[in-house]
């Protein structure tokens, strides 16, 4: 035999399998951090979510006030009503357990019809928001059977310990509204005093 090629050292099975060990646990890291990320990046896109799910629930309650102002302004003394009506039947509980939602597709126009857009939420958790589109946006909404989404949102007023949601004799009032969002056992509180101001 050729002594040249007697000389010649290759890898033995035990090098080779050290090899493709470390080469296991380097690719196995890697795709562990990438899950990681992504499952991280999830989490981030439903709380963003969630928040402006929140911010969304005051804003509607923010809309039902400035409605029933325009309409007051437009009608006369006799026919007007509370500014806080409309809310009162599913939304202003005498404890915290009544919560409801409202539709965001509603039009509040007539502060007399805006009690079909409330929706009483039985589940403690909130009424569940489904994924629809409309116009060619996604919008999260209770009232549609639309994608079931991960989310659910309740909102409830209560009167302001200071200043009842009637009116006194100053014609101020004020209420604190709560907007909360819960999905996979997380939750985003969102809490503000709205005045009347029509009538401050």
């Amino acid at each position: 035999m050729n002594k040249k090629f007697q000389n010649i050292k290759g890898f033995t099975l035990l090098e080779t399998l050290i090899a493709i060990a470390i080469m296991t646990v380097a690719v196995g890291s890697a795709f562990t951090m990438a899950q990681k990320s992504l499952m991280t990046s999830y989490q981030s896109k439903n709380q963003i979510a969630a928040y402006f799910l929140a911010a969304e629930g005051l804003e509607l309650v923010r809309n039902i006030r400035d409605s029933v102002a325009f309409y007051n302004n437009k009608n006369p003394t006799s026919s007007q009503i509370g500014w806080i009506k409309p809310l009162e039947s599913a939304c202003v509980p005498s404890h915290l357990t009544s919560k409801c939602d409202i539709n965001p597709l509603a039009d509040f126009s007539n502060p007399n019809a805006i009690s079909s857009s409330i929706a009483s939420c039985a589940a403690p958790e909130g009424c569940r928001l489904h994924q629809v589109s409309n116009s060619g946006k996604t919008i999260y909404t209770s009232f549609d059977s639309g994608q079931p989404s991960v989310f659910f949102r309740s909102i409830y007023i209560v009167c302001s310990p200071t200043m009842d949601c009637i009116p006194d004799s100053s014609g101020k009032s004020e209420a604190i509204v709560t907007s909360t969002v819960t999905w996979n056992g997380q939750t985003v509180y969102l809490t503000e005093t709205i005045n009347n101001w029509h009538q401050i």
